[in-house]
């Protein structure tokens, strides 16, 4: 006769005992046919099982928790004397109050401009139009981030629109730090109150 450690609780027990005196984990018991998961999880030591249950948890958090759908983008006219062409959002269907609140507002319309020569250093001129469907008066924070031709980050900044009325659209005329290698602009409603 033995001594075994316990593998719930870690204690020593008699190798002929039929369960553990500290905790009462059965110790000689077959888990019953079927049974997969308590055949995986026998024998593992609480930690790693409260562990393992916490990361399954985590998953299914994040599978389950909806995600806004990426803002769209826009490229720069060919040449300078085009007008900036404008693309509209769409409407997304909202699936919880903190996302009812921000897709309530939308970006309805917006173009951007490139001028390497304003103020002797350049810069980006950005015309947006959001669109209120919520019931009361609203300030929505835009996040405006621009790329390179290889996609990768080259700027991000903000900007706020004031005061949009219910049911209603206001304007935004904004700039936006000039680099030199953006091809493409992105624009989403980031904040609402």
């Amino acid at each position: 006769m033995a001594l075994l450690t316990c593998p719930e609780c870690g204690g020593k027990v008699s190798s002929a005992a039929p369960a553990c005196v500290h905790c009462g984990f059965p110790l000689n018991a077959v888990p019953a046919a079927g049974t997969y998961l308590g055949a995986l999880w026998m024998g593992m030591p609480r930690w790693l099982k409260v562990l393992g249950t916490l990361g399954i948890a985590a998953i299914a958090a994040y599978l389950l928790v909806p995600r806004r759908n990426p803002a769209p983008s826009s490229t720069p006219p060919a040449a300078a004397g085009q007008a900036p062409r404008a693309i509209a959002t769409p409407v997304v269907v909202p699936r919880n109050r903190a996302a009812t609140v921000l897709d309530s507002v939308v970006i309805e319309d917006w173009n951007w401009r490139a001028d390497p020569e304003f103020a002797g250093r350049g810069t980006i001129h950005v015309n947006l139009r959001l669109r209120n469907h919520l019931s009361r008066m609203v300030q929505a924070r835009v996040e405006l981030t621009s790329y390179d031709a290889d996609g990768k980050l080259v700027n991000a900044g903000f900007t706020y629109v004031n005061d949009i009325p219910p049911g209603e659209t206001a304007a935004e005329k904004t700039y936006f730090d000039y680099i030199g290698t953006e091809k493409r602009l992105e624009a989403r409603v980031a904040q609402v109150r």
